[in-house]
């Protein structure tokens, strides 16, 4: 029977299988669909953060009610820097038909 102390992984550890497991969705994402993940703001529910993935460019803000700041902007090891308007773009696109506002801060 294993013990709790068996089972203990650090923190480094936690954060370096994160970091490979991102690399990897993001290398093997579709560059023609859009990604994205919300992370709710527990003390507000009518805030949290928003990350969309797209031609493997990583586009990251705040959400405050029915608007996006968009105020983050990653291109990664597998995207290229001329895609970000067409990004930004797409992004802006899809807000717009969930009634949601852009502010590009970027």
């Amino acid at each position: 029977m294993k013990s709790k102390e068996d089972n203990k992984v650090s923190l480094g550890e936690m954060f370096k299988e994160y970091a490979k497991q991102e690399i990897e969705t993001i290398k093997n994402s579709d560059p023609n669909k859009v990604y994205h993940r919300v992370l709710p703001n527990l003390q507000d529910k009518n805030k949290g953060y928003i990350d969309f993935l797209y031609k493997k460019i990583i586009v990251g803000g705040i959400i405050d009610k029915n608007t996006i700041y968009l105020n983050k902007l990653k291109i990664t090891q597998f995207g290229r820097e001329e895609d970000v308007e067409k990004v930004i773009k797409k992004i802006t696109q899809m807000a717009k038909k969930g009634d949601m506002k852009i502010v590009n801060q970027l």
